[in-house]
């Protein structure tokens, strides 16, 4: 197996979007901090040792911006560059300045992207981040494509309208899982079936009437939850994580995303999302 990455993380990574994938970095690579390229370029003196990845902390569009990068690639340059961006970011591919030749990865998607990544590195195989700094999103999904799909064993429920549970039960049955579909109409949540995952559409559960989305997902107590929806913000991912969920995940998304998170909640012992300390 190989060793951990060296990681370089740049910029203003304090905030609190970041904090669980921070919390992951630290514990699964040899992690430097530092706040800006001059402290990075600083380090550098007494620490001549290459790294592996530069992950830029990127709160907003802009903040760090790839012309400021030249002088630490310069130093390292073998270095890819992947951005850890916050929700203010969501719309820079349009209208604002992504650096160009990175890997952009939203605070949301931190977790499955760079565990997949992760076990590619660690098993001497080719991650997205290995890939030359021209290639496109699209050379890093063909990448990854004619990789094995796990197998389970189980019952997931999908609770979603029509045109979102198709796909679902589509990813899920594509694992080897068994499906139910539950429409999401008031009084469902009686109808519990026995199921080992339920995979749930966000706005559809806000409409359901008169139970609560909340109050639904204290319901399923001890079965793993996924939520997907669109955009959630940190509050949102807050409020489903203290009523039980263990995942939200934003559309669009990577169907890779959410096979690994179905994986890792029905494959005991596979890492899971840490918990960051606040204090």
């Amino acid at each position: 197996m190989a060793p951990p990455p060296r990681v370089l993380l740049l910029g203003p990574a304090e905030h609190a979007e970041f904090d669980a994938a921070v919390a992951l970095l630290a514990a699964t690579s040899t992690l430097q901090r530092a706040a800006d390229v001059p402290a990075a370029l600083a380090a550098y003196e007494t620490d001549d040792a290459p790294v592996d990845l530069i992950v830029v902390a990127q709160p907003h569009s802009g903040a760090l911006r790839g012309g400021d990068l030249e002088p630490l690639l310069a130093r390292a340059p073998l270095a890819r560059v992947l951005v850890l961006a916050g929700s203010w970011c969501e719309g820079e591919m349009r209208s604002g300045l992504p650096i160009a030749g990175a890997t952009r990865i939203l605070w949301h998607q931190w977790t499955a992207r760079w565990q997949q990544e992760l076990a590619r590195w660690q098993q001497n195989t080719c991650p997205a981040w290995s890939l030359p700094m021209t290639a496109t999103e699209d050379d890093r999904l063909l990448q990854a494509a004619d990789e094995p799909l796990a197998k389970l064993e189980g019952r997931a429920t999908i609770v979603a309208t029509d045109a979102t549970a198709g796909w679902l039960a589509d990813v899920c049955r594509g694992l080897g899982l068994a499906t139910e579909t539950l429409a999401p109409r008031a009084g469902f949540a009686a109808m519990r079936p026995a199921c080992d995952l339920v995979i749930f559409e966000v706005e559809a559960l806000r409409c359901d009437a008169p139970e609560s989305a909340w109050n639904w997902a204290r319901a399923w107590q001890g079965v793993p939850l996924i939520g997907v929806g669109s955009f959630p913000r940190l509050e949102d991912r807050a409020a489903w994580t203290d009523a039980g969920v263990q995942v939200l995940l934003a559309q669009p998304l990577l169907i890779d995303d959410l096979r690994w998170h179905i994986v890792a909640r029905l494959r005991p012992g596979l890492p899971q999302e840490p918990v960051a300390d606040r204090s």
